[in-house]
Protein backbone atom coordinates (compact mmCIF):
# COMPACT_ATOMS: atom_id res chain seq x y z
CA UNK A 1 0.00 0.00 0.00
CA UNK A 2 1.15 3.49 -1.11
CA UNK A 3 2.45 5.25 2.73
CA UNK A 4 2.01 8.49 0.84
CA UNK A 5 -1.66 9.09 1.53
CA UNK A 6 -2.94 5.41 -0.07
CA UNK A 7 -2.59 6.62 -4.00
CA UNK A 8 -5.72 5.88 -5.99
CA UNK A 9 -6.99 5.62 -9.61
CA UNK A 10 -8.85 8.73 -10.44
CA UNK A 11 -12.10 7.30 -11.26
CA UNK A 12 -14.27 10.20 -13.83
CA UNK A 13 -17.30 11.79 -12.95
CA UNK A 14 -20.65 10.60 -15.55
CA UNK A 15 -23.54 11.47 -13.51
CA UNK A 16 -26.53 9.40 -14.02
CA UNK A 17 -29.86 10.84 -12.18
CA UNK A 18 -32.11 9.19 -9.81
CA UNK A 19 -33.74 9.86 -6.54
CA UNK A 20 -32.59 10.35 -3.56
CA UNK A 21 -33.32 10.99 0.11
CA UNK A 22 -34.73 9.07 2.46
CA UNK A 23 -34.95 10.81 5.69
CA UNK A 24 -33.88 9.07 9.01
CA UNK A 25 -36.91 7.98 10.27
CA UNK A 26 -38.04 6.10 6.83
CA UNK A 27 -34.83 3.73 6.91
CA UNK A 28 -35.60 0.27 6.44
CA UNK A 29 -36.39 -2.02 9.78
CA UNK A 30 -34.11 -4.46 8.65
CA UNK A 31 -30.97 -2.24 8.67
CA UNK A 32 -28.41 -3.47 11.24
CA UNK A 33 -25.17 -2.65 13.00
CA UNK A 34 -23.42 0.81 12.82
CA UNK A 35 -22.37 3.48 10.12
CA UNK A 36 -19.40 5.43 10.56
CA UNK A 37 -18.95 8.11 7.73
CA UNK A 38 -17.07 11.09 6.90
CA UNK A 39 -18.73 14.16 6.39
CA UNK A 40 -17.83 16.63 3.76
CA UNK A 41 -16.59 18.89 6.61
CA UNK A 42 -14.28 16.35 7.69
CA UNK A 43 -16.23 15.23 11.10
CA UNK A 44 -16.86 11.52 11.79
CA UNK A 45 -20.78 10.78 12.18
CA UNK A 46 -22.41 7.44 13.61
CA UNK A 47 -25.56 6.06 13.20
CA UNK A 48 -26.86 3.19 14.86
CA UNK A 49 -29.63 1.81 13.12
CA UNK A 50 -30.86 -0.66 15.51
CA UNK A 51 -31.05 1.92 17.96
CA UNK A 52 -33.41 4.24 15.97
CA UNK A 53 -31.39 7.13 16.74
CA UNK A 54 -30.37 9.82 14.60
CA UNK A 55 -26.47 10.06 13.39
CA UNK A 56 -24.36 11.03 16.58
CA UNK A 57 -21.35 13.33 15.99
CA UNK A 58 -18.38 12.44 17.65
CA UNK A 59 -16.75 14.19 19.64
CA UNK A 60 -13.15 14.54 18.76
CA UNK A 61 -11.26 17.71 19.63
CA UNK A 62 -12.24 21.50 20.74
CA UNK A 63 -11.08 22.33 17.08
CA UNK A 64 -12.74 21.77 13.92
CA UNK A 65 -10.16 19.19 12.41
CA UNK A 66 -10.21 17.18 9.19
CA UNK A 67 -10.85 13.54 10.13
CA UNK A 68 -10.29 10.57 8.11
CA UNK A 69 -10.65 6.45 7.56
CA UNK A 70 -12.89 5.64 10.44
CA UNK A 71 -11.92 2.18 11.44
CA UNK A 72 -14.00 -0.06 13.49
CA UNK A 73 -12.54 -3.16 15.53
CA UNK A 74 -14.26 -6.27 16.12
CA UNK A 75 -15.52 -5.34 19.84
CA UNK A 76 -16.96 -1.71 18.09
CA UNK A 77 -13.99 0.71 18.63
CA UNK A 78 -13.84 3.43 16.22
CA UNK A 79 -10.25 4.69 15.40
CA UNK A 80 -9.95 7.86 13.34
CA UNK A 81 -7.21 9.82 12.27
CA UNK A 82 -5.95 13.35 11.42
CA UNK A 83 -3.46 15.66 11.31
CA UNK A 84 -1.69 16.99 14.66
CA UNK A 85 -2.41 20.94 13.63
CA UNK A 86 -3.90 21.08 10.30
CA UNK A 87 -2.03 24.83 9.90
CA UNK A 88 1.73 22.99 10.03
CA UNK A 89 3.60 21.73 7.42
CA UNK A 90 5.33 19.35 9.29
CA UNK A 91 4.09 15.24 9.40
CA UNK A 92 1.98 15.13 12.64
CA UNK A 93 -0.75 12.68 13.28
CA UNK A 94 -3.11 11.67 15.68
CA UNK A 95 -4.90 8.72 16.19
CA UNK A 96 -8.26 8.79 18.28
CA UNK A 97 -9.95 5.83 19.83
CA UNK A 98 -13.72 5.84 20.27
CA UNK A 99 -15.06 3.05 23.01
CA UNK A 100 -17.70 1.20 21.93
CA UNK A 101 -20.78 2.41 23.14
CA UNK A 102 -19.05 5.84 24.09
CA UNK A 103 -19.22 9.42 22.10
CA UNK A 104 -16.26 11.16 23.28
CA UNK A 105 -12.73 10.02 21.74
CA UNK A 106 -9.65 9.82 23.56
CA UNK A 107 -6.28 10.60 21.55
CA UNK A 108 -4.14 7.64 21.99
CA UNK A 109 -1.07 9.09 20.30
CA UNK A 110 0.08 11.73 18.59
CA UNK A 111 3.05 11.00 15.82
CA UNK A 112 5.59 14.18 15.54
CA UNK A 113 7.41 12.38 12.58
CA UNK A 114 4.71 10.84 10.47
CA UNK A 115 1.71 10.83 8.63
CA UNK A 116 -0.76 7.86 9.36
CA UNK A 117 -2.43 6.64 5.82
CA UNK A 118 -4.22 3.79 6.97
CA UNK A 119 -4.91 1.31 10.17
CA UNK A 120 -5.85 -1.95 10.43
CA UNK A 121 -7.29 -3.88 13.91
CA UNK A 122 -6.31 -6.76 14.74
CA UNK A 123 -9.24 -9.60 14.60
CA UNK A 124 -8.42 -10.39 18.28
CA UNK A 125 -7.96 -8.28 21.45
CA UNK A 126 -5.47 -7.54 23.50
CA UNK A 127 -4.93 -9.01 26.93
CA UNK A 128 -2.26 -6.72 28.15
CA UNK A 129 0.93 -9.10 27.77
CA UNK A 130 2.94 -7.10 26.28
CA UNK A 131 3.54 -8.78 23.37
CA UNK A 132 0.08 -8.19 21.92
CA UNK A 133 -1.60 -4.98 19.51
CA UNK A 134 -3.99 -3.97 18.77
CA UNK A 135 -3.80 -1.35 15.95
CA UNK A 136 -1.03 -1.82 13.12
CA UNK A 137 -0.63 1.90 11.43
CA UNK A 138 0.94 2.61 8.02
CA UNK A 139 2.76 6.03 8.09
CA UNK A 140 4.35 7.96 5.93
CA UNK A 141 7.95 9.53 7.34
CA UNK A 142 9.65 12.35 7.95
CA UNK A 143 12.49 10.92 5.49
CA UNK A 144 9.88 10.18 2.55
CA UNK A 145 9.87 6.59 3.61
CA UNK A 146 7.86 4.83 5.67
CA UNK A 147 6.88 2.67 8.54
CA UNK A 148 4.68 -0.12 9.90
CA UNK A 149 3.76 0.57 13.91
CA UNK A 150 2.10 -1.63 16.06
CA UNK A 151 -0.14 0.25 18.92
CA UNK A 152 -1.38 -1.20 22.01
CA UNK A 153 -4.58 0.38 23.45
CA UNK A 154 -4.40 -1.73 26.88
CA UNK A 155 -0.85 0.36 27.58
CA UNK A 156 -0.99 3.24 24.75
CA UNK A 157 2.79 1.86 23.66
CA UNK A 158 3.82 1.94 19.93
CA UNK A 159 6.25 -0.48 18.62
CA UNK A 160 8.05 -0.23 15.29
CA UNK A 161 7.35 -3.12 13.27
CA UNK A 162 9.24 -1.90 10.46
CA UNK A 163 10.51 0.78 8.24
CA UNK A 164 11.57 1.27 4.46
CA UNK A 165 13.00 3.29 2.22
CA UNK A 166 10.71 2.90 -0.58
CA UNK A 167 8.13 0.58 -2.36
CA UNK A 168 4.58 -0.36 -1.09
CA UNK A 169 3.76 -2.34 1.80
CA UNK A 170 0.36 -4.43 2.33
CA UNK A 171 -0.26 -6.63 4.96
CA UNK A 172 -2.82 -9.34 6.47
CA UNK A 173 -3.10 -10.55 9.97
CA UNK A 174 -3.16 -14.16 11.40
CA UNK A 175 -6.94 -14.65 12.47
CA UNK A 176 -4.78 -15.00 16.33
CA UNK A 177 -3.75 -11.69 16.44
CA UNK A 178 0.11 -12.60 16.91
CA UNK A 179 1.77 -12.32 13.59
CA UNK A 180 1.28 -10.56 10.21
CA UNK A 181 1.89 -11.43 6.68
CA UNK A 182 3.76 -8.57 4.60
CA UNK A 183 4.16 -8.14 0.60
CA UNK A 184 6.31 -5.61 -0.11
CA UNK A 185 7.25 -4.50 -4.01
CA UNK A 186 10.57 -6.76 -5.11
CA UNK A 187 10.63 -8.44 -2.19
CA UNK A 188 9.52 -12.05 -1.05
CA UNK A 189 6.64 -12.06 1.36
CA UNK A 190 7.25 -12.06 4.69
CA UNK A 191 5.90 -13.30 8.69
CA UNK A 192 6.39 -10.92 11.44
CA UNK A 193 5.74 -12.35 14.76
CA UNK A 194 4.89 -10.11 17.16
CA UNK A 195 6.21 -11.41 20.52
CA UNK A 196 9.68 -12.35 19.32
CA UNK A 197 10.10 -9.35 17.02
CA UNK A 198 11.35 -11.56 14.26
CA UNK A 199 11.04 -11.68 10.59
CA UNK A 200 10.75 -14.29 8.57
CA UNK A 201 11.23 -14.36 4.58
CA UNK A 202 9.58 -16.90 2.90
CA UNK A 203 11.58 -18.67 0.42
CA UNK A 204 9.49 -18.56 -2.47
CA UNK A 205 9.64 -15.94 -5.24
CA UNK A 206 6.49 -12.99 -5.47
CA UNK A 207 4.57 -12.56 -8.97
CA UNK A 208 3.07 -9.56 -9.81
CA UNK A 209 0.01 -9.04 -6.75
CA UNK A 210 -0.95 -6.20 -3.90
CA UNK A 211 -2.38 -7.51 -1.22
CA UNK A 212 -1.67 -11.06 0.44
CA UNK A 213 -4.15 -12.62 2.73
CA UNK A 214 -3.80 -14.80 5.97
CA UNK A 215 -7.02 -17.58 5.96
CA UNK A 216 -9.58 -16.57 8.43
CA UNK A 217 -9.72 -19.27 10.30
CA UNK A 218 -6.27 -20.95 10.05
CA UNK A 219 -2.62 -20.81 9.15
CA UNK A 220 -3.35 -21.46 5.07
CA UNK A 221 -1.60 -18.07 3.31
CA UNK A 222 -2.91 -16.82 0.09
CA UNK A 223 0.04 -15.59 -2.33
CA UNK A 224 0.62 -14.72 -5.74
CA UNK A 225 3.75 -16.13 -6.71
CA UNK A 226 6.19 -15.37 -10.01
CA UNK A 227 5.16 -17.94 -12.69
CA UNK A 228 6.27 -19.18 -15.48
CA UNK A 229 7.20 -16.13 -17.34
CA UNK A 230 7.95 -12.26 -15.68
CA UNK A 231 4.52 -11.46 -16.64
CA UNK A 232 2.80 -14.48 -15.31
CA UNK A 233 1.67 -14.56 -11.81
CA UNK A 234 0.38 -18.33 -10.10
CA UNK A 235 -2.02 -17.50 -7.23
CA UNK A 236 -1.04 -19.94 -4.49
CA UNK A 237 -2.05 -21.43 -1.47
CA UNK A 238 0.91 -21.58 1.36
CA UNK A 239 1.26 -23.93 4.53
CA UNK A 240 4.32 -24.42 6.53
CA UNK A 241 5.02 -27.84 4.78
CA UNK A 242 3.17 -27.18 1.06
CA UNK A 243 2.89 -24.66 -1.61
CA UNK A 244 -0.27 -25.06 -3.51
CA UNK A 245 -0.51 -23.88 -6.78
CA UNK A 246 -4.34 -22.80 -7.79
CA UNK A 247 -4.32 -21.44 -10.72
CA UNK A 248 -1.46 -20.07 -12.39
CA UNK A 249 0.03 -18.45 -15.72
CA UNK A 250 -2.12 -15.48 -15.01
CA UNK A 251 -1.47 -12.05 -17.04
CA UNK A 252 -1.10 -8.50 -15.14
CA UNK A 253 -1.47 -7.52 -11.90
CA UNK A 254 -3.44 -10.25 -9.73
CA UNK A 255 -6.23 -9.38 -7.24
CA UNK A 256 -7.81 -12.13 -4.44
CA UNK A 257 -9.25 -12.61 -1.17
CA UNK A 258 -10.42 -15.20 1.26
CA UNK A 259 -13.94 -15.46 2.19
CA UNK A 260 -15.09 -14.89 5.62
CA UNK A 261 -15.09 -18.60 6.55
CA UNK A 262 -12.09 -19.77 4.21
CA UNK A 263 -13.99 -22.09 1.92
CA UNK A 264 -13.87 -20.01 -1.17
CA UNK A 265 -10.67 -17.85 -2.89
CA UNK A 266 -12.20 -14.80 -5.47
CA UNK A 267 -9.58 -13.18 -7.70
CA UNK A 268 -9.64 -10.90 -10.51
CA UNK A 269 -6.81 -9.38 -12.78
CA UNK A 270 -5.85 -6.36 -14.54
CA UNK A 271 -3.88 -6.34 -17.65
CA UNK A 272 -4.46 -5.13 -21.76
CA UNK A 273 -4.92 -9.00 -22.05
CA UNK A 274 -6.49 -10.33 -19.62
CA UNK A 275 -10.55 -9.96 -19.66
CA UNK A 276 -11.03 -9.13 -16.00
CA UNK A 277 -13.88 -11.34 -15.00
CA UNK A 278 -14.34 -12.34 -11.54
CA UNK A 279 -13.94 -15.89 -10.75
CA UNK A 280 -14.56 -18.04 -7.35
CA UNK A 281 -13.04 -21.64 -6.48
CA UNK A 282 -13.44 -23.81 -3.74
CA UNK A 283 -10.32 -23.47 -1.50
CA UNK A 284 -10.10 -27.31 -1.17
CA UNK A 285 -11.07 -28.96 -4.70
CA UNK A 286 -9.88 -25.96 -6.60
CA UNK A 287 -13.64 -25.88 -8.61
CA UNK A 288 -15.03 -23.51 -10.07
CA UNK A 289 -17.83 -21.60 -8.07
CA UNK A 290 -18.56 -19.07 -10.16
CA UNK A 291 -16.97 -16.83 -13.06
CA UNK A 292 -18.76 -13.17 -14.12
CA UNK A 293 -19.98 -12.58 -17.71
CA UNK A 294 -18.74 -8.99 -16.93
CA UNK A 295 -15.19 -7.79 -17.78
CA UNK A 296 -13.44 -5.21 -16.11
CA UNK A 297 -14.24 -6.34 -12.14
CA UNK A 298 -12.19 -3.61 -10.42
CA UNK A 299 -13.21 -4.31 -7.04
CA UNK A 300 -14.83 -7.14 -4.66
CA UNK A 301 -16.09 -7.94 -1.59
CA UNK A 302 -16.75 -10.84 0.39
CA UNK A 303 -20.24 -10.73 2.45
CA UNK A 304 -19.71 -11.64 6.41
CA UNK A 305 -21.70 -14.95 5.74
CA UNK A 306 -19.54 -16.02 2.74
CA UNK A 307 -22.75 -16.69 0.91
CA UNK A 308 -22.28 -13.51 -1.13
CA UNK A 309 -19.87 -11.40 -3.48
CA UNK A 310 -20.38 -8.39 -3.94
CA UNK A 311 -18.31 -6.70 -7.13
CA UNK A 312 -17.69 -3.41 -8.90
CA UNK A 313 -17.54 -3.41 -12.95
CA UNK A 314 -16.87 -0.45 -15.07
CA UNK A 315 -19.64 0.88 -16.44
CA UNK A 316 -18.11 3.02 -19.54
CA UNK A 317 -18.72 2.15 -23.13
CA UNK A 318 -15.75 -0.55 -24.39
CA UNK A 319 -12.70 1.06 -25.55
CA UNK A 320 -10.17 0.30 -28.16
CA UNK A 321 -9.16 -2.94 -28.23
CA UNK A 322 -6.30 -3.58 -25.24
CA UNK A 323 -6.97 -0.60 -23.65
CA UNK A 324 -7.42 -1.58 -19.85
CA UNK A 325 -9.48 -0.34 -17.16
CA UNK A 326 -6.39 1.47 -15.47
CA UNK A 327 -5.44 3.47 -18.67
CA UNK A 328 -8.62 3.97 -19.96
CA UNK A 329 -9.77 5.84 -16.59
CA UNK A 330 -7.17 8.32 -16.49
CA UNK A 331 -8.31 9.68 -20.01
CA UNK A 332 -12.03 9.70 -19.80
CA UNK A 333 -14.77 9.89 -17.45
CA UNK A 334 -15.63 5.78 -15.61
CA UNK A 335 -18.85 5.39 -14.15
CA UNK A 336 -19.29 2.14 -12.11
CA UNK A 337 -21.81 -0.62 -11.41
CA UNK A 338 -22.52 -2.88 -8.61
CA UNK A 339 -23.31 -6.35 -9.34
CA UNK A 340 -24.10 -9.22 -6.41
CA UNK A 341 -23.36 -13.01 -7.04
CA UNK A 342 -25.02 -15.65 -4.29
CA UNK A 343 -23.09 -18.45 -4.69
CA UNK A 344 -25.93 -21.09 -3.43
CA UNK A 345 -27.61 -20.84 -6.98
CA UNK A 346 -24.85 -18.90 -8.28
CA UNK A 347 -26.97 -15.98 -10.30
CA UNK A 348 -25.50 -12.61 -10.59
CA UNK A 349 -27.24 -9.79 -10.03
CA UNK A 350 -26.48 -6.25 -11.50
CA UNK A 351 -27.76 -2.97 -9.48
CA UNK A 352 -27.08 0.43 -9.70
CA UNK A 353 -24.57 2.58 -11.01
CA UNK A 354 -22.67 5.06 -9.36
CA UNK A 355 -20.01 7.36 -9.97
CA UNK A 356 -17.63 7.68 -6.89
CA UNK A 357 -16.08 10.03 -4.41
CA UNK A 358 -12.44 10.43 -4.43
CA UNK A 359 -12.11 8.58 -0.89
CA UNK A 360 -14.41 5.91 -2.50
CA UNK A 361 -12.09 5.44 -5.56
CA UNK A 362 -9.09 5.06 -3.12
CA UNK A 363 -11.04 2.14 -1.83
CA UNK A 364 -11.85 0.84 -4.98
CA UNK A 365 -8.01 0.82 -6.17
CA UNK A 366 -7.03 -0.70 -3.08
CA UNK A 367 -9.71 -3.31 -2.14
CA UNK A 368 -7.61 -6.04 -1.67
CA UNK A 369 -5.89 -3.86 0.99
CA UNK A 370 -8.92 -2.34 2.51
CA UNK A 371 -11.98 -5.55 1.87
CA UNK A 372 -9.71 -7.26 4.71
CA UNK A 373 -10.21 -4.18 7.42
CA UNK A 374 -12.92 -2.39 6.31
CA UNK A 375 -16.63 -3.70 5.68
CA UNK A 376 -18.98 -2.14 2.90
CA UNK A 377 -21.10 -5.50 3.60
CA UNK A 378 -23.79 -4.63 6.68
CA UNK A 379 -23.43 -7.62 9.78
CA UNK A 380 -26.12 -9.30 8.49
CA UNK A 381 -25.30 -9.21 5.09
CA UNK A 382 -27.88 -7.87 3.72
CA UNK A 383 -26.96 -3.64 2.45
CA UNK A 384 -24.10 -2.21 0.75
CA UNK A 385 -23.06 1.25 1.60
CA UNK A 386 -20.59 3.40 -0.45
CA UNK A 387 -19.81 7.13 -1.72
CA UNK A 388 -20.75 8.39 -5.30
CA UNK A 389 -21.26 11.93 -6.71
CA UNK A 390 -25.12 12.81 -7.38
CA UNK A 391 -26.23 14.86 -9.96
CA UNK A 392 -26.37 18.46 -7.98
CA UNK A 393 -22.90 17.70 -7.22
CA UNK A 394 -23.16 16.43 -3.65
CA UNK A 395 -21.20 13.80 -2.11
CA UNK A 396 -23.56 11.03 -0.45
CA UNK A 397 -23.37 8.15 1.62
CA UNK A 398 -25.75 5.24 -0.34
CA UNK A 399 -26.92 2.29 0.75
CA UNK A 400 -28.26 -0.46 -1.30
CA UNK A 401 -30.28 -3.28 -0.06
CA UNK A 402 -29.05 -6.30 -1.88
CA UNK A 403 -32.41 -8.74 -0.82
CA UNK A 404 -34.52 -7.73 -3.98
CA UNK A 405 -33.24 -7.23 -7.39
CA UNK A 406 -35.39 -4.38 -8.37
CA UNK A 407 -34.16 -2.20 -5.39
CA UNK A 408 -33.12 1.65 -5.80
CA UNK A 409 -29.87 2.79 -2.94
CA UNK A 410 -31.09 5.08 -0.45
CA UNK A 411 -29.23 8.45 0.75
CA UNK A 412 -27.96 8.40 4.66
CA UNK A 413 -26.79 11.62 4.84
CA UNK A 414 -24.03 14.01 2.67
CA UNK A 415 -20.52 12.15 3.07
CA UNK A 416 -17.04 10.77 1.39
CA UNK A 417 -16.98 7.56 2.38
CA UNK A 418 -19.04 5.04 5.05
CA UNK A 419 -18.18 1.80 6.84
CA UNK A 420 -20.37 -0.50 8.86
CA UNK A 421 -19.17 -1.72 12.04
CA UNK A 422 -18.65 -5.91 12.34
CA UNK A 423 -21.73 -6.49 14.45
Amino acid sequence: MKAVGLSFMLIGLLLLHRGVGWAVEEMPDQMRGALAYVTPDGSILVHAFEDNDAPLRLNLDDEPQRYFLPTWSRSGDLAVFCCADGRSPALESQVLVVAEGEEDARIVLTLADRNVAYGYWSPRPCAGTGDCYNLALLSETSTGGAALDLLDLTTESLFNAARFDSGDLFFSWSPDGTRLLLNQQGLSPAIYAIGSGQLERLAVESGIYAAPGWSPVDDRLLLGLAGSTSDHTDIAIVTETSIRRVRTAINGRVAMGWSPDGNYLAYTAFSPSEPGNLHVIDAQTEAVIFSSAETEVVAFFWSPDSEKLAYITSAAPPGPAGTSFESAQAEADVPLAWSVVSLDDGLSRRYSTFVPTATMADLVALFDQYAQSHRVWSPNSRHLVFAELISDGRSVISVLDTSTLDTVPFTVAEGEIAFWSFE
